[in-house]
Parts: C-alpha cells; sequence; structure tokens
C-alpha cells in the first residue's frame, strides 16, 4: 500500500474512532446502544460496513477477524448493524470527503461530474418503492437509484443521494446536491440528459456555479425543441428567456422572449403570486464529434472564456470515454 493510501486509511480510521468515542447521534437508541463491551463494537461495526466485499456474512466476519474461532455470528452483526443509523456512514462520507484539502483545480474552477446509477439490493417483493418484476412468473428484483457527484480533477466523491428507484427524481438530487454542498469559489457542474431542466440551471446559477449539461438534440422533445435555433450544423447561440407559469396574450404572442412552465414541470423560483416571472440566459453549443455525430451542450458560461473548442475539451472529460473512445 503506497504513503497516500496508507493516509487516507488513517484518516479514514480516525474519524470512525472519533465517532465511536461517543456514538449517541449516530444509534437507534442513545442510552443503551454500544454502552456494554461486545465481540463487535462500533468502531468494528463501521469498519465493517465499508470493507465488506460480495461474500457471505459470516465468511467476511471470518475474514475480518482471522478465522478466529470465537468470531462473532452473523445474527450477532446483524442485530449490531440494526442499531446504527444511516446518518453515520452519510456522516462519515461527509467528513472524510472534506478532509481533504489538497485540491487541484481546471483553470481555477472545481469540475463536478454529476450522475446516476441503478443499484441492486437484496429482494424484498414487500418494498413496493423499490421492486419489479418483468413478467408475472419471473423472479422480480429490487432497485435503488444513486445520485453521485464526482470531481474530475481529485478524483473524489463529494456527495450522493439515494432513492428508491420507482421514486428517483435525478433532478431533485441534483438541486438538493447543489443547495447543499460546501464548496465555495467556481465550480462547474457536468450533467447528462437526465439532468436537463431550467429548475436545475437556476439552483446552479443561484449558487453561483456554472455548468455544461449534455441535451437531446434538436429532433427531441427536449429544451431545445421549444427554442429557436438552426436546424443543424455546428453553432453556438446566446439564448435569452423569461420563464413564467402566467398565459397572457403577451406570452403567447411572443414565444421567442418567454417561456411557459406548466403545473407538471417544477420550477423553485416561479409561482401565481408573487414570482410571475424568471429571466434567464445561457448558451447553447452544438458541436461535432470525430465520428461524425452531433453533440448539444447548455452553458452558461462564457463564449469569451469558454470558445466553444473549451466547451468541447470540458465534454470530452467528462463523456470522452464513452462516446469518443478515448478521443
Amino acid at each position: 500500500m503506497d504513503e497516500y493510501a496508507i493516509s487516507l486509511k488513517k484518516t479514514l480510521t480516525s474519524l470512525i474512532r472519533k465517532m465511536s468515542a461517543a456514538p449517541a447521534p449516530f444509534v437507534k437508541n442513545p442510552e443503551k446502544d454500544f454502552t456494554r463491551k461486545k465481540k463487535l463494537p462500533f468502531e468494528t461495526v463501521m469498519q465493517l460496513l465499508i470493507s465488506m466485499g460480495g461474500n457471505s456474512l459470516y465468511k467476511e466476519l471470518l475474514e475480518s477477524q482471522g478465522y478466529d474461532v470465537n468470531t462473532a455470528t452473523t445474527s450477532a452483526f446483524v442485530q449490531q448493524r440494526n442499531k446504527i443509523l444511516p446518518s453515520a456512514v452519510e456522516f462519515l462520507f461527509h467528513e472524510f470527503t472534506q478532509s481533504y484539502t489538497d485540491i487541484k483545480d481546471y483553470r481555477g474552477y472545481r469540475l463536478l461530474a454529476i450522475d446516476g446509477s441503478d443499484l441492486h439490493i437484496a429482494t424484498d417483493r414487500a418494498d413496493t418503492d423499490t421492486y419489479f418484476q418483468s413478467q408475472p412468473n419471473t423472479k422480480g428484483y429490487n432497485l435503488l437509484h444513486l445520485n453521485a457527484a464526482y470531481d474530475l480533477c481529485n478524483r473524489l466523491y463529494v456527495d450522493a443521494i439515494i432513492q428508491p428507484r420507482r421514486l428517483c427524481n435525478e433532478g431533485r438530487a441534483l438541486a438538493a446536491m447543489v443547495d447543499r454542498s460546501p464548496i465555495q469559489g467556481k465550480t462547474i457542474v457536468t450533467a447528462d440528459r437526465g439532468y436537463e431542466s431550467y429548475n436545475n440551471f437556476a439552483h446552479m446559477e443561484r449558487k453561483g456555479w456554472s455548468y455544461v449539461i449534455r441535451v437531446k438534440d434538436l429532433d427531441s422533445n427536449g429544451i431545445l425543441s421549444g427554442l429557436h435555433l438552426p436546424s443543424g450544423g455546428a453553432f453556438d447561440m446566446d439564448v435569452h428567456l423569461t420563464l413564467t407559469k402566467k398565459q397572457t396574450k403577451e406570452v403567447k404572442a411572443h414565444p421567442e422572449m418567454y417561456k411557459f412552465v406548466p403545473s407538471t414541470s417544477t420550477f423553485d423560483f416561479l409561482d401565481l403570486h408573487e414570482n410571475l416571472f424568471y429571466p434567464i440566459s445561457f448558451r447553447v453549443v452544438r458541436f461535432v464529434l470525430p465520428g461524425g455525430a452531433y453533440e448539444t451542450v447548455i452553458t452558461n458560461l462564457s463564449a469569451a472564456d469558454f470558445p466553444p473548442d473549451e466547451i468541447k475539451s470540458i465534454y470530452n472529460m467528462r463523456w470522452g470515454i464513452e462516446t469518443l473512445s478515448g478521443h
């Protein structure tokens, strides 16, 4: 193990030890849980939770205890694990991530990639928010949806939100991670088409952050379909809109200026009483990939500081492996 890995492990162990010294905020019954000495104290259970592989619980316990004959039983581990609140692992994650101070950047910006991924969990037919069944006579499965924020320059996860798969909302997750982030200063968020929404643009802009969001192309039913843009080719255009939930004659007469936000669409900064209009500006940058296909992004980075080739470079940092075969 190299020195860097050793220092990270030391930091993690130290944080768990601090939590173990005062576990009350992290357990279900602070007066009782982890107050007596047992084979599986708080510190051991936390270490096991974040280090276990894909073996059975008992094999993992045996390995962690060096195959000692006095290894705690699976039942004992489950009982101890159930005493710990999920927020304990979340707290550890954030404390550990924020302990990293040797921050690298991209032209003075933190560069964060937001993405989502489904996670298989133990099958539980009763958990209707996560349970799926393809056909009536087939075995079902359960899924969670992980939304994660990853710092590209520092190879560091800085936040995550887990949602039941049937209730997942990637836009809501992105807005929540942006709003609660402790990161200060210049930041660029990159995200894929699942995060394409005016609400997300507004949350990032109000945070003082920049963004480069890949969006559905011109012939789709995404944001671009409702804008006055060239019908094809590469372009870089500024768009200035006023979002509103009102449908007045003025709004209907000027679709190039106003964008009606229906009640079915989420936009947190509009209502029908006080906040009637929300001005928003961004660039639509469409460029050609080496294979001849086009991709389009929406960004609020200025064209003077970030011309199309620079936007394409940021795009390549985030999506190059997927779409450009490492180009």
